[in-house]
């Protein structure tokens, strides 16, 4: 797992085996989702995480659209947030739909007007 510091605001632990397939180990998925949770409730630094190819499951996942809106709630400028989409399809869409950037850069081009 990479943990960056504040000047690159990124949190990097895409495939690290947050997952719940090792036998007893069905609660690690959202241990880890609680503390990402805080984070993203706390740090205004924060601007990309990427949990891609983990299997966080349904309730690791929930943990970390609260997180997302905990962050709406608070006034915190909006992070772009990576996870797989093997999850509840309303969390998982609800996730994607929190945890794009806005603001400037977002990617739409104004169309220019012909002379």
């Amino acid at each position: 797992a990479v943990v960056s510091t504040q000047s690159t605001g990124t949190l990097l632990l895409a495939d690290n085996g947050i997952d719940a397939h090792d036998k007893g180990k069905d609660r690690g998925p959202y241990l880890c989702a609680k503390i990402i949770r805080r984070w993203l409730t706390c740090t205004q630094y924060l601007e990309m995480c990427d949990l891609r190819d983990n299997q966080i499951g349904d309730l690791a996942a929930r943990e970390i659209m609260d997180g997302l809106m905990d962050r709406k709630t608070a006034g915190l400028k909006s992070i772009q947030f990576l996870v797989t989409c093997r999850m509840d399809a309303s969390i998982y869409k609800t996730i994607q739909t929190l945890g794009k950037k806005s603001g400037k850069g977002s990617g739409k081009k104004k169309k220019r007007k012909k002379k």
